[in-house]
Parts: C-alpha cells; sequence; structure tokens
C-alpha cells in the first residue's frame, strides 16, 4: 500500500471526512495545531531514507536509499490555525 492508500482507509475505518495531514505537513502549509489538541490518529507509514556514503576502495561517493516503516500522528483541518506571525 501507498501511503496515501494507508492514510485514506485509516480515515475511512473511523469515520473520518476531513482533510488530515501530519504535524510537519500542516507546519509546511502555514498551519499550526491549536493547543492541547490530540491527533485523531496514528498509523505506519512509509518512510524515505538516503544517506552519501564515501567508498574509499572507488573514491567516488554512494547514495543508499531505503524504505522503512514509521509511526506517524495525523491531525484534522478542525484542529488547526493559520500561522499568525
Amino acid at each position: 500500500m501507498t501511503n496515501l492508500q494507508i492514510i485514506q482507509q485509516e480515515c475511512a475505518n473511523r469515520g473520518i471526512s476531513e482533510e488530515v495531514h501530519t504535524f510537519a505537513m500542516w507546519k509546511s502549509l502555514g498551519y499550526k495545531v491549536k493547543k492541547g489538541e490530540h491527533a485523531k490518529f496514528e498509523a505506519q507509514i512509509w518512510k524515505h531514507s538516503s544517506k552519501t556514503i564515501h567508498n574509499n576502495d572507488t573514491d567516488a561517493d554512494e547514495t543508499k536509499e531505503s524504505l522503512y516503516m514509521t509511526k506517524a500522528f495525523f491531525f484534522g483541518k478542525s484542529q488547526v490555525e493559520e500561522k499568525g506571525d
């Protein structure tokens, strides 16, 4: 399953129809989670990781990439407000 499919399934299972994102995604979209709010749900989603390693044998940099599952917490649109800088 893709992350989108995982999130859609979790929302359907919980009867959530509003837009949901992680704390970090809301922040990048210009919102902040309201004080005292708790995540609507948590789910295991895929996370991408890449690391550059120098190979001394070939004297070249190699990029190692991996995918792994990690726990993420999701907040709904009703739980956030626009940042007031």
